[in-house]
């Protein structure tokens, strides 16, 4: 249903999967999915929470969740969940680099840059630690440097779109609205599903002075 589009039914089917299966993960985790793909943060984190609480060892979850926290301003959640799992697996490159960005929202930037640089010491090509460190430049009042972190990332693969979102969104923080939504607009290209994505682009075109453009994009 959901590679078709049919998203409404993908979760009416999930939630009779649900009532006659409570302990079922997976259709919890394709509801979660849902909520988060729409822009429902706050349903997607309370489906993320039950399933930690049936797997609290589930790193997959566990950086969702920190993720999803991070993006709506809850840097003291996202930085609880990861700072012991990031003492658990010291070897995990993207449990480090979650962590890293998770210190750079505490306001600990230096010690964010440090641990990237250990990072990407052990593998220059995983790209989400480049992510993590255009973050920590923004926090030290580097943005420009933060972005040139981004289009490093980009020239490694031009189909990351973690990329182009983290790009945009620094546009549009820079008041760069237009420059900003041609980014994220790349996205669709690559993952038309991508989560909340039409949210951001609404934002863009709003802070940008396009309501009427913006109110089409919150409802797609």
């Amino acid at each position: 249903y959901l590679a078709q589009g049919n998203v409404a039914e993908a979760q009416a089917l999930y939630k009779k999967l649900l009532e006659s299966n409570p302990d079922s993960m997976d259709a919890r985790r394709g509801i979660a999915e849902i909520y988060e793909s729409s822009g429902q943060i706050a349903q997607a984190v309370k489906e993320y929470r039950q399933i930690l609480d049936n797997q609290p060892d589930d790193v997959k979850t566990i950086l969702k969740l920190a993720g999803l926290y991070r993006e709506s301003g809850q840097a003291k959640e996202s930085f609880s969940l990861l700072e012991d799992l990031q003492a658990k697996m010291p070897e995990d490159l993207a449990v480090q680099s979650a962590y890293a960005r998770a210190l750079a929202d505490k306001g600990d930037a230096d010690k964010a840059l440090e641990l990237l640089n250990k990072v990407l010491e052990k593998d220059k090509n995983f790209l989400p630690a480049y992510l993590a460190r255009a973050a920590a430049y923004a926090k030290k009042g580097s943005p420009d440097q933060g972005m040139d972190e981004i289009r490093q990332a980009l020239a490694m693969d031009p189909k990351y779109a973690d990329g182009y979102f983290e790009l945009g969104k620094a546009y549009i923080a820079k008041g760069m609205h237009y420059e900003g939504i041609q980014e994220l607009q790349k996205i669709l290209e690559i993952d038309p599903r991508y989560p909340n994505i039409h949210y951001h682009i609404g934002l863009g075109f709003l802070n940008g002075g396009f309501a009427d453009v913006a109110i089409e994009e919150f409802k797609a």
